[in-house]
């Protein structure tokens, strides 16, 4: 569920409008393929942008929950708010060798650094977490925060995760926040 497209050149986040009421019918591009991409609501309000149904894109079947989408919006809002001077994106592309490695929920670049947010709410093993950081290493990333969800919380891929970048938050859930700056 892309929520970042390209109009007229520049790139536009649906985290940036109440309402985009007003901008449905204009000439939205995916920021990979640039082929047309459609405003759409989901059931419950939130805007994002779809690919014609017929599209070779990788990203047009890309899908995410609510509840991803919200955690990605606060990280987005608070980074924004915090960092007036940083670049903040949402599905920021990391390349390698003109090869896409990752696609980061969250990016904030300053100063030519990258702080990359992943929001992990459904299960993911310690081999998977690995590879991501090696991923986003191999791409210049200089810290990586998970937000992991109770599904995550208190096993080997919490563990995995403190232990290699010493930052790791528990969005929504009553349970211990850690954290800890790059």
């Amino acid at each position: 569920m892309p929520y970042t497209a390209k109009l007229s050149g520049d790139n536009i986040c649906t985290f940036d409008y109440y309402s985009m009421e007003d901008m449905r019918y204009s000439d939205f591009r995916c920021i990979y393929c640039d082929e047309k991409m459609h405003l759409r609501k989901s059931t419950i309000g939130n805007w994002f942008f779809a690919h014609n149904p017929r599209s070779s894109c990788w990203f047009s079947g890309i899908g995410v929950s609510e509840k991803h989408k919200s955690v990605c919006k606060f990280v987005y809002d608070k980074l924004k708010k915090d960092n007036p001077q940083a670049i903040v994106t949402v599905e920021k592309p990391f390349f390698k060798d003109g090869k896409l490695l990752r696609v980061a929920d969250v990016c904030m670049e300053i100063n030519g650094r990258f702080y990359v947010h992943e929001i992990q709410l459904s299960n993911m093993t310690p081999a998977e977490a690995n590879q991501r950081d090696s991923d986003y290493k191999s791409c210049g990333v200089d810290c990586v925060t998970w937000w992991l969800g109770a599904k995550n919380q208190g096993g080997d891929t919490f563990d995995y995760c403190w232990d290699t970048w010493g930052v790791v938050l528990a969005p929504m859930f009553h349970q211990k926040e850690y954290t800890l700056s790059c």
